[in-house]
């Protein structure tokens, strides 16, 4: 059978699928019949291609192997360089929240110290050098610091992004802000349905009995 017979049987089938009705015994076995042909042209069609299947995916496999040869060098060195600029960045990060921190921890001590002083002052009756060390303190709290600059090299972009770490699994939800944070393994469910058949109360999950049919080539 040719590819241009192939074509023409298949498209035959397709009405002959959507015509057919099984309302009786006997309409089953037809139909039983009739998908016993259809595996056994499928059958026949596979066994057409496979050889040139088999022959294109051995080049295909040959073209890609050597596509990765020649890759290989370059997706190497620039995973390496890659991995050196991102521990460059991420010390840069550090070293800015180290900073920061500091920053803050002086301005904290200094409105602090300038608090403590105006309420000894007070204590002294020097009420307006009080006030002064009032106001120095509320300049502090505010205090907008110098920032390292940002430098950019041309041709590379620097994205902070937040991943996540998973520390404990079992403590991991299902759901965390409307989103499905853990994806339901259907195929193992499919798997433990038939273990126990249906004899397991899982919540949100309902065992069922249904049919399949194999129909055989011949």
């Amino acid at each position: 059978m040719n590819e241009q017979e192939q074509r023409l049987q298949g498209l035959t089938l397709i009405p002959q699928a959507k015509a057919m009705t099984i309302t009786s015994q006997q309409d089953y076995n037809n139909a039983a019949e009739v998908c016993k042909d259809i595996k056994a042209k499928i059958k026949q069609i596979e066994d057409y291609w496979k050889d040139l299947k088999d022959k294109a995916y051995k080049a295909w496999k040959d073209i890609c192997a050597k596509e990765k040869e020649l890759l290989d060098p370059y997706t190497k060195a620039e995973t390496d360089i890659k991995v050196k600029m991102t521990a460059f960045q991420r010390q840069k990060m550090e070293e800015e929240r180290l900073l920061r921190e500091e920053q803050e921890r002086f301005r904290r001590e200094e409105a602090e110290r300038l608090m403590k002083a105006a309420e000894e002052a007070q204590q002294e009756g020097m009420a307006e050098h009080a006030d002064y060390l009032v106001e120095e303190a509320a300049k502090v709290e505010v205090m907008k610091f110098e920032q390292p600059k940002q430098e950019k090299t041309a041709g590379t972009a620097v994205k902070k992004v937040w991943k996540a770490r998973i520390v404990n699994e079992e403590l991991v939800p299902a759901y965390a802000k409307g989103m499905c944070i853990r994806k339901v393994d259907e195929a193992m469910l499919n798997k433990l349905a038939g273990l126990v058949k249906g004899k397991s109360d899982i919540p949100g999950v309902e065992f069922y009995e249904d049919v399949s049919i194999a129909v055989s080539r011949g």
